[in-house]
């Protein structure tokens, strides 16, 4: 088994996480709160959601906007040990 950054969790696997998105969907009540520009969004360790106009950039605990476009947080829910999956496209409309 490959190496983990230290405060790294490995994920226990028989368990269906509820509150993370698909990789390829976006929940609707997430989606609703998305400004027309948003591109991106992402989790921070924290549990706040953070919607992005360009590809954000990963930190330490968050996420963090490339200093190009807008961001803006639309939601903090509870802490998220998997943050970093978190990051996803936003559908064309």
């Amino acid at each position: 088994m490959g190496s983990m950054a230290a405060g790294d969790a490995e994920r226990p696997t028989g368990i269906v996480f509820m509150d993370m998105p698909s990789p390829h969907e976006i929940p609707a009540d997430l989606l609703a709160l998305l400004p027309d520009w948003a591109r991106w969004l992402a989790q921070d360790a924290d549990g706040s959601w953070w919607c992005y106009e360009h590809e954000p950039n990963l930190a330490h605990l968050n996420w963090y906007e490339n200093e190009v476009g807008r961001s803006v947080r639309i939601r903090k829910d509870a802490p998220n040990p998997w943050w970093r999956e978190t990051l996803l496209a936003v559908p064309s409309v």
